[in-house]
């Protein structure tokens, strides 16, 4: 019967701690990116949300001006700041909206515009 030896024992533990060591930094990094992606879906989802509310006021009811606010608890972390534009030359009304993400102790900031007719 043949054991094993000291040398062998100790190579291969350092094999398996490199190898659990590099899995634990991959299983990071695709967490990371996992909560990116999750903040790049969301972010659009919320201006569309929010410019709809917008078209949905009638044009004679629509006011220029800056507004902001949060959405809720839903999306706790993310709040908004609007400006809409008067209407230029051909009627149109410019709406911008930013929104801020403050999650797990970083910030994203996202602009959008539209045109209302």
């Amino acid at each position: 019967m043949r054991a094993f030896t000291l040398v062998e024992v100790l190579v291969a533990t350092v094999l398996i701690a490199t190898g659990l060591l590099a899995g634990l930094a991959a299983f990071s990094m695709a967490a990371r990116a996992a909560a990116a992606s999750g903040n790049d879906t969301t972010l659009p989802l919320l201006a569309q949300s929010k410019f709809a509310e917008v078209e949905a006021i009638p044009r004679d009811e629509l006011t220029s001006g800056a507004t902001r606010g949060d959405f809720g608890e839903r999306y706790p972390g993310y709040s908004w700041e609007m400006t809409i534009l008067p209407p230029d030359d051909l009627h149109l009304v410019r709406v911008d909206l930013t929104i801020h993400a403050r999650q797990s102790g970083r910030a994203r900031d996202a602009t959008f515009s539209t045109a209302i007719f």
